[in-house]
């Protein structure tokens, strides 16, 4: 099964349907600025939950017509957007 790059899928998405994840978290936090503190994203409009990310790393995963099957778990990327958008606590 060969999977063509769509013409609105960014660069992260490689010929073969591979994810380049790095690319992925830096254009999903472009889109969902976001900073990770204390365990807890937060947004400009306050805490999102962990599920909710989930769910819109999901769905843009899905929005590039790869199967399900075929990408790395949405928990994968998730540890990874964690990583990138920590911010430590002044307290």
């Amino acid at each position: 099964m060969s999977y063509e790059q769509k013409s609105d899928t960014s660069e992260w998405l490689g010929k073969k349907g591979i994810i380049n994840e790095v690319l992925f978290c830096k254009e999903f936090t472009e889109l969902h600025p976001m900073k990770y503190i204390d365990e807890k994203f937060i947004t400009i409009d306050g805490e999102i939950s962990l599920d909710k990310v989930s769910a819109q790393i999901g769905d843009m995963l899905i929005r590039t017509g790869i199967p399900n099957l075929m990408y790395r778990p949405v928990r994968s990327i998730l540890r990874l957007v964690q990583r990138e958008r920590s911010v430590k606590s002044e307290t």
